[in-house]
């Protein structure tokens, strides 16, 4: 019986959780901030946040693809934080303070 109420769970599990933005997420913020596209990755990330997992399993799917170009460990990062829901918001945030942080030292 534990063995079916784990078959449905829509959590991951504790090892899956995102306590802080990966690196390749956090150099994602930047850079968005860096080419003035935080209005339209904000409003983005608040419409796809239902279909997070989703994307990080897709992600998981076209991982052999990334491997052709090298840059698997930094995917791998992405596709596992994205099955986190509390991640996305997260990057938001991020994508927020890095952005006030710029406007203050102009």
């Amino acid at each position: 019986m534990d063995k079916l109420r784990h078959a449905f769970a829509v959590d991951p599990p504790e090892s899956a959780r995102c306590e802080t933005l990966p690196p390749a997420l956090e150099n994602l913020a930047g850079a968005i901030v860096d080419w003035g596209l935080e209005l339209p990755a904000l409003m983005l990330i608040d419409s796809l946040r239902p279909l997070s997992f989703l994307a990080g399993e897709i992600l998981h799917c076209l991982g052999p693809l990334a491997n052709l170009s090298g840059s698997l460990p930094e995917y791998r990062e992405v596709a596992l934080a994205l099955e986190d829901r509390d991640c996305l918001p997260m990057l938001a945030r991020r994508i927020e303070e890095i952005q006030a942080t710029r406007e203050s030292q102009r």
